[in-house]
């Protein structure tokens, strides 16, 4: 079952088109406003390189421990 964070990034990329890097997934994410820091904070650790989809930016995530 994908916790709630997980759940908010797919929310906070709905829209978007991918393929996407690190930039345009924080870009896109910040101007569509209205997101929890928590997940900016997550999304700003993700690995410099392209996205195929939300899901692979959600398996990219670090594990929170």
């Amino acid at each position: 079952m994908a916790d709630a964070r997980e759940d908010l990034v797919r929310i906070a990329l709905e829209g978007m088109r991918f393929p996407a890097g690190h930039h345009e997934v924080m870009t896109y994410a910040t101007d569509r406003g209205g997101i929890e820091p928590d997940v900016l904070d997550a999304l700003g650790t993700l690995p410099s390189r392209a996205f195929s989809g939300p899901d692979d930016v959600v398996i990219s995530l670090p594990d929170r421990t």
